[in-house]
């Protein structure tokens, strides 16, 4: 495969080329974004090129199939953490349409939501799959196909005869999934949880629970379509939280109201905290990035609102530490990276510190990953620079220069 740096239209591959921005290899280390890009292509060197997909709903093989195995590539090359929070914003780029797509088997390239359906919500469904099958099964079962050099979904479907229900809810119906938890009830020394599926689907899963003492307990529960559950912990400890499918295994049309309390309305937590920073709400959006993170202790968009937050407050030395923990991070965004940069040269410029903080504000630069970032480095380097002192052996020269 090639690798090759352009200025627009960066993102797209095919036939194994792969097209990158150049700021992409400028960058300390490389982003998230790209290793996402370059995973899911290399995938599809096989998936669409080596062998092709044909027949109803191909999407799903070529987009869902190959982000599911990018995935993993991602969990295997820079740990599960990295690879929780591609997840994590694949449901939440899922979440966004999912109450306006057909069945999968409907879903055509010309439909805006195309992507955000074949791929998140088709890598979510080969998760589920080959959790139900077995990774290893899975995976021979789709190789033995390949040798064919055609691959089609209903050949897949019947690769998993007991698996039929499962992929004809999936593949061929709306989806109306849609798992709630409610607020725990101690009786003696159990507690009990009430569970709703409000799906068409039974669903096996597992509810987590955490304790006043910071405890974590786990149990197995099995929900039948459109029926109520509840979830027992024997324990006396008073239980603060509980979730539902902590994994989120299942696409869903509102991952918010897994968890009890709620703590967010919104599939997109992100966007919750964004509005509050954008409002210029700094203790609201540092709070709910704080709830965030501690679901996701290794999601970087949350934590550079978090730092950027705390910058906005002048709490500095805890907006120093969270800046350097986005840049820590074995897998970043490059936004995220560059805003990182931005926040430690204002810290920095703030402390007088101007060789360290040009120093900030020429990487943000030279990433050149976000509009936003690029022009705020730059105004920061321009502030230094002008108030910067000539020496005036430099003004008597130019003076004499004519």
């Amino acid at each position: 495969s090639r690798i090759v740096a352009i200025r627009r239209g960066s993102g797209f591959a095919d036939a194994g080329t792969i097209l990158l921005e150049y700021g992409a290899f400028r960058r300390s280390k490389i982003d998230a974004q790209t290793a996402m890009t370059i995973a899911e292509s290399t995938a599809k060197l096989w998936l669409g090129n080596a062998v092709l997909i044909r027949g109803e709903a191909y999407g799903v093989i070529r987009e869902g199939l190959a982000r599911y195995i990018a995935n993993l590539f991602i969990e295997k090359q820079f740990g599960k953490d990295a690879a929780e929070n591609e997840w994590l914003r694949q449901r939440i780029s899922y979440a966004a349409i999912a109450r306006r797509e057909p069945p999968l088997v409907q879903v055509a390239p010309l439909d805006d939501f195309y992507f955000s359906s074949t791929a998140n919500k088709g890598a979510l469904i080969w998760r589920l799959l080959s959790r139900r099958v077995g990774v290893n099964e899975f995976f021979r079962s789709i190789r033995n196909q390949m040798k064919s050099g055609i691959l089609t979904l209903p050949e897949i479907r019947s690769l998993f005869p007991d698996q039929k229900e499962f992929l004809d809810f999936w593949f061929d119906n709306l989806n109306d999934v849609n798992l709630l938890a409610g607020l725990p009830q101690a009786i003696g020394n159990e507690s009990k949880v009430a569970l709703r599926n409000n799906g068409s689907i039974a669903v096996n899963t597992t509810v987590l629970a955490s304790t006043d003492k910071g405890e974590r307990l786990t149990t197995q529960v099995s929900l039948l379509p459109k029926s109520f559950g509840e979830a027992v912990f024997k324990t006396s400890s008073k239980i603060v939280r509980v979730e539902i499918d902590p994994e989120k295994l299942y696409p869903q049309l509102d991952f918010s109201d897994d968890v009890a309390p709620r703590e967010f309305n919104d599939s997109d937590p992100i966007l919750i905290i964004k509005r509050s920073f954008d409002k210029q709400d700094f203790a609201t959006a540092e709070r709910d990035a704080r709830v965030l993170l501690s679901s996701y202790p290794h999601f970087d968009e949350a934590r550079i609102l978090l730092a950027r937050s705390l910058l906005g407050q002048n709490r500095l030395s805890e907006a120093e530490r969270e800046f350097k923990a986005v840049l820590d991070e074995k897998s970043v965004m490059a936004k995220n990276m560059a805003w990182a940069y931005v926040g430690l040269g204002e810290i920095a410029s703030r402390s007088g510190k101007t060789t360290e903080a040009l120093k900030y504000f020429e990487e943000a630069i030279r990433s050149d990953a976000e509009y936003g970032a690029t022009l705020s480095a730059r105004r920061g380097r321009n502030n230094i620079l002008s108030s910067s002192q000539v020496d005036n052996s430099i003004k008597d020269f130019f003076l004499q220069f004519d």
